[in-house]
């Protein structure tokens, strides 16, 4: 957990145990504001085939999300947790 909070992927290797409670949060704050500028050295047109193709994936994932679970988006995130 040390390590995880230490390099920012603490989102992308949970623990139990968490010594930034908020941490998974600001590990995807920093591994965003780290990998956008290498976009930008892409040209244009891949820049937006990148935006399109993330935004397409995003759809069919709540899309799925949707079909899989439909009180998913009917009850708040925290209520659906708590169960």
């Amino acid at each position: 957990s040390l390590v995880g909070s230490l390099f920012f992927v603490e989102n992308l290797f949970p623990s139990l145990t968490k010594i930034v409670p908020v941490g998974w949060s600001l590990a995807i704050e920093v591994q965003f504001y780290v990998l956008i500028p290498f976009l930008f050295l892409l040209p244009v047109p891949v820049i937006f085939r990148v935006l399109w193709t993330l935004l397409a994936l995003t759809i069919a994932i709540r899309f799925g999300l949707l079909l899989l679970n439909p009180d998913f988006y009917r009850v708040s995130p925290l209520a659906y947790l708590i169960g």
